[in-house]
């Protein structure tokens, strides 16, 4: 990994003393912490972090000890996991719709139109 990446844990720090202090939002440390920990392949703590699931919705990824989840988000300033799950729902469902309407426009093909050769 890029040398950007190491300096990433102390950045956690620094901006925990930030979100005490009050010199940061609780977001951006729940954000950066469940980044670091979904890319290192361990449970997030806060449920910052989406993946899609097979049918293309989004669901949270692995989330540690999820029964205490929504105690964490709200210290920090965030809404509930059910909440941020259904308004990122939501806007997917509004992406797929906005996506059918296009391809209807286009005349149902979806994509690249046939190239004749």
């Amino acid at each position: 990994m890029d040398c950007w990446y190491w300096s990433l844990p102390s950045s956690v720090l620094l901006l925990e003393v930030a979100v005490s202090s009050q010199d940061a939002e609780g977001w951006q440390l729940a954000f950066l912490k469940d980044r670091l920990q979904t890319m290192s392949g361990e449970e997030q703590v806060y449920g910052t972090q989406f993946d899609q699931d097979a049918e293309g919705w989004p669901t949270p990824f692995p989330i540690r000890d999820p029964d205490g989840v929504n105690e964490r988000r709200l210290a920090l300033g965030l809404n509930s996991i059910e909440e941020r799950t259904a308004e990122l729902r939501l806007r997917e469902t509004a992406r797929q719709a906005a996506v059918s309407r296009a391809n209807e426009e286009e005349g149902g093909g979806g994509g690249w139109p046939d190239a004749d050769l």
